[in-house]
């Protein structure tokens, strides 16, 4: 044995030293911990940039209709929110496949289960964790996209009024007649 090094046997038992995450928030831990995990796969970061897709070419016809006359038959209506919802249908079922079929097995397959339960943590914080993860991907796919479609609908159509109204306009509008710039 090389000098200084002190065999298992003679090291005592030493309590945690650590910051403890009080009662009825270990499932923080649980998701944080999935999240981190799940952020770290190129495939699934893979998907959520082709989840968004949908949202982009949404952002590139409120941008063409509000700011190209011809372009005026994109106008958006409440039925193309609906549609780019309806799009995202098949991403939020590719999301939950991907993520939540491995949230609990991977757990009782590395035998990470009995060690999750054997602390103090209820079954229900580890289920709320790993469902923390899966409504983060989903909302990721569905609620912020369209959230964000709406903003940037509501700031053009709004710079769009604003323009016709004072013919101030950058870039110019074909719709005013003279330019104050």
């Amino acid at each position: 044995m090389s000098k200084g090094a002190v065999p298992i046997h003679d090291q005592g038992y030493r309590g945690y030293a650590g910051n403890r995450v009080p009662h009825g928030q270990t499932w923080v831990v649980i998701a944080a911990a999935g999240l981190r995990t799940f952020f770290g796969k190129r495939a699934l970061l893979g998907l959520l940039l082709l989840a968004w897709l949908p949202f982009f070419a949404r952002a590139l016809q409120i941008y063409a209709a509000a700011n190209l006359p011809q372009a005026a038959f994109l106008a958006l209506t409440p039925e193309t929110f609906r549609q780019f919802l309806q799009q995202q249908q098949i991403f939020a079922f590719f999301i939950t496949v991907y993520v939540g079929s491995g949230l609990i097995a991977n757990d009782r397959r590395a035998n990470a289960l009995q060690i999750y339960l054997s602390k103090p943590l209820t079954r229900a914080e580890y289920v709320l964790g790993k469902l923390a993860i899966l409504m983060t991907f989903l909302l990721f796919v569905t609620w912020v996209p369209a959230i964000l479609l709406l903003i940037v609908q509501t700031l053009f159509a709004a710079a769009w009024r604003s323009c016709e109204s004072t013919c101030i306009c950058f870039p110019p509008s074909p719709s005013c007649r003279s330019f104050r710039w």
